[in-house]
């Protein structure tokens, strides 16, 4: 499928038609004279197009493709540290099921030091009201005697619960050179630190990872901006699999420029692939009630924003 387009000039309707091409393609959220936002209607659409690989890309971006995988496919900071190892999408699944020890414990180590935080947030109030029936958990001797009410002589209890708070959390997924293992690992555990104590607490938890994608064409400088979901509402939080999308190199390295790649068209890549910029202020359309963006990479700026959903939860549920 792989085919030439060499005009810089495309048209939204030019790029729309090739999308439309695939299986579940992304949606165009807008097209802006620099920028082009898109998001992925699932993790399982995001998964299948990286599935494709160079199937979905164009001559100049399937040819900047394979010379990042040659130029980086060495020893030291060009080789396995540098993209985790991750070179295919066998690789990938792999690394979603079961993330490297060495990951997993520096990212629960940043989640045992954020859960140790106490945070006011209260579990959601529940209540049982009574309901009088002509049948039930329990007899009214009164209603029945004395009133003569047979059709509400028995009762019974519900637990009624008041409308689950939600939070949409939006990940910085993207990675510079300057972020080291800590740093990311900092960053996905403030996301997943958030999600978890969240619905210890009774909300309703998203998790959607975008990346501001900037500086990655020399001849247009067009950014692309992409998301995908990696935790649904009411969907199980698997520590692996968000350990996994949240704070490996691959999410970025591997799984998020092979997205990148596809959806550059007629455009000259830059050797280097550009640079990752900030979500603020790109992803409005996501709605996100927290933005754990590019510089949360500490314990301090991960509590701060624990904090801020904090208020965003209790906001939401009002007084008891």
């Amino acid at each position: 499928m792989t085919t030439k387009n060499t005009n810089p000039e495309m048209t939204e309707a030019a790029y729309r038609a090739m999308l439309d091409r695939r299986d579940c393609p992304p949606t165009i959220v807008s097209w802006g004279k620099d920028t082009t936002v898109l998001t992925y209607q699932s993790l399982a659409s995001a998964l299948d197009h990286a599935s494709r690989g160079t199937d979905y890309m164009h001559e100049e971006a399937r040819a900047a493709w394979e010379t990042y995988r040659e130029t980086y496919n060495g020893k030291g900071r060009r080789g396995r540290d540098w993209h985790g190892g991750v070179w295919s999408f066998a690789d990938w699944e792999r690394t979603t099921k079961a993330p490297p020890a060495a990951l997993v414990a520096n990212v629960d180590a940043c989640l045992a030091a954020l859960d140790a935080v106490p945070l006011p947030m209260r579990e959601a109030p529940r209540r049982r009201n009574v309901r009088h029936l002509d049948e039930g958990d329990t007899l009214d001797a009164f209603r029945m005697v004395e009133d003569h009410n047979l059709d509400r002589a028995w009762s019974e209890r519900r637990r009624s619960t008041r409308a689950r708070p939600s939070l949409r959390i939006v990940l910085n997924g993207g990675i510079n050179c300057n972020l080291d293992e800590r740093s990311l690992a900092w960053r996905g555990a403030a996301a997943l630190a958030i999600a978890r104590r969240a619905e210890d607490c009774g909300a309703d938890v998203e998790i959607i990872v975008a990346v501001n994608w900037t500086r990655c064409a020399t001849d247009t400088m067009r950014d692309v901006v992409a998301s995908w979901c990696v935790k649904e509402r009411g969907a199980y939080a698997d520590r692996d699999t968000l350990t996994a999308y949240c704070c490996h190199f691959a999410s970025f390295r591997w799984f998020a420029w092979c997205l990148m790649a596809q959806n550059m068209p007629g455009h000259r890549v830059c050797s280097a692939w550009g640079c990752m910029g900030r979500l603020a202020g790109r992803v409005d359309h996501l709605k996100a009630d927290v933005i754990v963006d590019y510089g949360v990479t500490t314990r301090e700026t991960a509590i701060a924003l624990m904090q801020k959903a904090t208020e965003i939860i209790e906001a939401q549920r009002g007084a008891d």
